[in-house]
């Protein structure tokens, strides 16, 4: 249609469109980076339920900076459950694999959802978070703040800034509309660690 437009989020750029997003990448594998200076060998990573392109940014920054440090990688291994949302299959999943071997001591979540299941879990088998497990989600979710009330979240989380984001591509967007020769852009903004009662804090 000719019409001017930016996209934002966790796609890839398409045609004539910019693109804003986090840089899901580089922060996923600051995670992993964190959880090695705390001393831990066993860091496993529990996805999406559903397969999506923040999966995939997220897993290649978790992949990537534990085969750097020489660790093995480890995916929780979900079974896909209809209208199921992540955190029960997180919550049911983190349950059944803790109770039959032996605990790890850092988990990393796709998302603050599936962390809220999986701290749930390890509270309910009388684990200490962050005593002897360390747990971090992804994306300081709205949903997570309301089921935990901002000054009691416990989820240590990685801070996506949304306003960030939408600000840049409406600066982009309007770069476009002012002149029509404008190139399309990617533009990655960092997002970064906030430490809350699921992690011992930066080291």
């Amino acid at each position: 249609m000719g019409l001017p437009v930016s996209e934002v989020g966790n796609m890839e750029a398409d045609g004539d469109f910019s693109l804003v997003r986090s840089d899901d990448e580089s922060a996923a594998a600051a995670v992993v980076e964190y959880f090695i200076r705390s001393g831990h060998k066993r860091i496993i990573f529990f996805p999406a339920v559903n397969d999506s392109a923040i999966r995939s940014m997220r897993r290649a920054g978790y992949e990537t900076a534990v085969r750097k440090a020489g660790l093995k990688i480890e995916f929780a291994d979900y079974k896909k459950k209809e209208n199921c949302p992540d955190i029960a299959v997180a919550f049911e999943y983190a349950l059944a694999l803790f109770g039959k071997k032996p605990f790890p001591t850092a988990l990393f979540a796709q998302n603050d959802m599936i962390a809220a299941g999986i701290y749930r879990a390890l509270t309910a088998l009388g684990q200490k978070v962050p005593e002897d497990i360390e747990l971090m989600g992804f994306g300081d979710d709205i949903e997570t703040s309301i089921i935990y009330p901002e000054s009691q979240n416990p989820v240590s989380t990685v801070f996506v800034d949304r306003k960030a984001i939408g600000r840049k591509a409406a600066e982009l967007l309007i770069e476009k509309m002012k002149d029509p020769s404008f190139k399309p852009r990617k533009e990655l903004l960092p997002a970064g660690i906030i430490h809350r009662k699921t992690t011992k804090g930066e080291l």
